[in-house]
């Protein structure tokens, strides 16, 4: 696969595209269970390549470490990104990750309608590999398949909704969805509060990954978003405090919280940051051994010639 990918790169060259972007990616996450991953991958892209198609190539890696083992993967894929007008957007992606022990193409398909706005629709379809050393020690992958829609209410109420299904390859079936209603405020500019009510049920116990029979969680969420640095830059922050409830047993209090930020360094180089956290159990209170926590930070920059 690597050298079918640079031959195609050697193909775009011999006839004359010239590259426009290079795109580095960068994730790391952690959580107080000992889990910790990193994937970092470079894409280079040519925009037009086709009308109002953008096609390129990456190379990365992805690593996973838990107490109980490690993995790590060589990514190798192609990307591409469709404007299909009135149609609206799709983005493509095509990554076999190999190691020493198997191999698993990751596909990503995704797909946005933006030109109905405040009417807005999204669709995706998703195949990775399970993050869990016990999961890739037994080869499984998972398939997810997602829709929504934003419904616009009033002049500042919106509705969204959505709809789920997971299916993994040890024959578990996830499926579910999840109902927000979003208020808009009209002073501060950039400020809008929504209560959020996410639903997700398993066919089976998962073969080392979290999969319990009912998962239910209902919270509310408050994101804030504005330019600054003579508007270089959007700044954003979300906070969100609720209840999740598992297998009708299990009441744990959610908390999350994330920062983001996007904007140009210079004319030739965009940055995009976003770090975040997530905390179930007894959050609320001193006692860290009754919380899961999970955090992770995304750094991407692009270079544009």
């Amino acid at each position: 696969m690597v050298r079918v990918i640079l031959a195609l790169l050697l193909l775009f060259i011999n006839h004359g595209v010239m590259a426009e972007r290079i795109l580095l990616k960068n994730y790391i996450a952690d959580d107080n269970n000992g889990m910790f991953q990193e994937r970092h991958t470079v894409a280079y892209l040519w925009d037009d390549i086709r009308p109002h198609i953008n096609a390129g190539v990456q190379l990365g890696r992805w690593r996973i470490d838990e107490r109980s083992g490690d993995a790590e993967f060589t990514i190798a894929g192609l990307l591409a990104e469709i404007d299909m007008q009135d149609m609206g957007k799709l983005d493509l992606e095509f990554s076999p990750y190999f190691n020493s022990d198997w191999s698993s193409a990751y596909m990503n398909l995704y797909y946005r309608q933006m030109n109905y706005l405040p009417w807005y629709y999204e669709a995706s379809y998703e195949r990775s590999i399970v993050d869990a050393i016990t999961a890739v020690k037994n080869h499984i992958y998972v398939d997810t398949y997602s829709v929504s829609m934003d419904i616009p209410v009033q002049q500042r109420w919106t509705g969204v909704a959505g709809v789920i299904v997971q299916s993994f390859s040890d024959a578990n079936q996830k499926s579910g969805g999840i109902l927000k209603l979003i208020y808009t405020f009209d002073r501060p500019q950039g400020l809008n509060t929504s209560v959020v009510f996410k639903q997700l049920n398993a066919r089976q116990p998962g073969t080392g990954y979290f999969s319990p029979d009912s998962q239910q969680q209902l919270y509310l969420e408050a994101r804030y978003a504005r330019a600054i640095w003579q508007d270089n830059y959007v700044f954003r922050a979300a906070v969100s405090l609720g209840r999740e409830t598992i297998n009708s047993e299990i009441d744990n209090n959610l908390l999350r919280y994330e920062i983001a930020l996007k904007g140009w360094l210079t004319q030739s180089n965009n940055l995009e940051l976003r770090a975040g956290c997530s905390n179930a159990g007894d959050v609320l209170s001193s006692n860290e051994e009754s919380n899961y926590r999970f955090c992770s930070v995304n750094v991407n920059l692009t270079y544009v010639f």
